[in-house]
């Protein structure tokens, strides 16, 4: 009923031609990808690898032309990552957890054609779930807490080489 009427408002709001619109604009960067450096996902790697498309600026006008092999690795990957999500089971519970869900929505962000850094916005809640389940289960011994403890440093940080930029001050 909410999402009815969410639709409804949105629709009276911005008229049918923007909801169109905006369909095909997902319809047209999902086949084309973003070849620009933030997006985190492997159309994104691909992209750079094959050198199409504008690597360190983005405009927002300007998507890399449709590239077969792009499209065919971003789809085997997409793939690989949901069949990893249904099928993986860990010590053969027949139910999943709240941390298994978390690792699901972890794996499929790079399945995507684009994943920026703003999408991953979901690893906090994921690190909350997974901190006290690795701590009952260190899965790595001693290493576990220390190994998530600097994953998440690496994580939650913006790394930005300053090689090239202005000196300030």
């Amino acid at each position: 009923m909410t999402v009815l009427a969410a639709t409804l408002a949105s629709l009276l709001a911005f008229g049918v031609q923007d909801h169109v619109s905006y369909l095909w604009m997902l319809s047209y960067v999902s086949a084309h990808g973003e070849s620009y450096a933030a997006n985190h996902s492997v159309n994104g790697l691909l992209q750079r690898l094959l050198f199409n498309g504008e690597n360190l600026g983005w405009r927002e006008d300007t998507y890399p032309p449709f590239n077969a092999w792009v499209s065919a690795g971003t789809a085997a990957a997409s793939a690989a990552f949901v069949l990893a999500c249904l099928f993986w089971r860990t010590g053969g519970r027949a139910r999943a957890t709240a941390a298994d869900f978390m690792l699901a929505i972890l794996h499929l962000r790079p399945g995507v054609t684009v994943a920026w850094e703003h999408h991953y916005g979901i690893l906090l809640p994921c690190y909350a779930v997974l901190l006290p389940t690795l701590a009952r289960r260190p899965v790595f011994g001693r290493l576990t807490l220390p190994g998530l403890a600097a994953s998440y440093m690496v994580a939650s940080n913006y790394w930005v080489s300053r090689a090239g930029s202005p000196r300030r001050g």
